[in-house]
């Protein structure tokens, strides 16, 4: 029972701070957050509307997309299976666009489901 507590105290708290932040409204402008800041404030505004995330390397993807899979699940009450779903990376292709070299059947995989989810509406961020 102290586990549900605690989750839910962790909730309230990220909401909050989300609330006082200003996030989760139309458009916020945020600057010179940390790599985990920034995944809570894309996980924030993510819950009012569709966001998508620019990152500068494939590592940053994988870290971004973990911390905001954290953070939505605890704003949102989402459990993680769910939040798999609607929070999504898009890889680089990993190859020089200027050789004719396919990428790994993976990355190909991953950047089409979540393009898939964003032209049907499922994908949060």
């Amino acid at each position: 029972m102290p586990l549900a507590a605690t989750s839910l105290t962790l909730s309230a708290i990220l909401k909050t701070t989300a609330a006082r932040a200003g996030l989760g409204s139309a458009s916020p402008v945020v600057t010179g957050l940390s790599p985990a800041a920034q995944a809570f404030a894309a996980a924030a505004t993510a819950a009012t509307a569709p966001v998508v995330l620019v990152v500068p390397s494939d590592a940053g993807v994988e870290q971004m997309t973990a911390d905001a899979r954290f953070f939505g699940g605890a704003l949102l009450g989402i459990p993680e299976s769910e939040m798999a779903r609607t929070i999504l990376p898009f890889p680089s292709p990993e190859v020089d666009p200027y050789r004719a070299i396919a990428p790994h059947l993976d990355v190909a995989s991953a950047r089409a489901r979540a393009l898939a989810a964003l032209a049907q509406g499922t994908a949060r961020l």
